[in-house]
């Protein structure tokens, strides 16, 4: 009886072994492939595309269609003159694609732009500054036959705007 059953813990292995990748790729859910076949073509990409590389950036890799974005419209329509190529570049490293989906938007990666300084406040203009500033531009809206309201409005206006945006005028 433990004869038997020694027989029945022990597998025989038939035929000769296989690759850990073939028995992976055997294994895994499609989904796990087309991740790690995006993983691939994203690591690659330059090689597969050589300079436009630079200004393009695959996003997803689903059921055989390679989604990729493009900084600009010539640059999508480079890549679909170029699909062939790309299709074939990937072959060669084992993925399979069957049809390329470009579209147009920014690709930057948001970690490497530089963040704005959340601590810059703008300080408020006293009434003071604003009234000195006004009378060095009275003149300036009398031309116009604005009511008197109407011209000072205008006048504290201009002077806000440019000292805000650091204007001389």
């Amino acid at each position: 009886m433990s004869n038997k059953s020694n027989k029945s813990s022990r597998r025989e292995i038939k035929g000769s072994p296989e690759h850990l990748s073939k028995v992976f790729e055997r294994l895994s859910s499609t989904h796990m492939k087309n991740y790690l076949d995006f993983y691939k073509v994203h690591n690659a990409w330059f090689e597969i595309t050589g300079k436009v590389s630079k200004r393009s950036k695959p996003i997803s890799l689903q059921k055989g269609k390679l989604h990729i974005i493009a900084d600009s419209p010539s640059v999508a329509q480079e890549i679909n003159m170029m699909s062939g190529r790309i299709i074939s570049k990937a072959l060669s490293l084992g993925i399979r694609i069957d049809s390329l989906y470009v579209c147009i938007g920014n690709f930057k990666d948001k970690a490497k732009t530089p963040k704005r300084d959340n601590n810059l406040q703008l300080k408020p203009f006293t009434e003071g500054d604003i009234l000195e500033e006004v009378e060095k531009v009275k003149d300036m809206f009398n031309d116009y036959g604005l009511p008197d309201d109407v011209a000072n409005s205008l006048r504290r206006l201009y002077v806000v705007y440019n000292k805000r945006f650091n204007l001389k005028g």
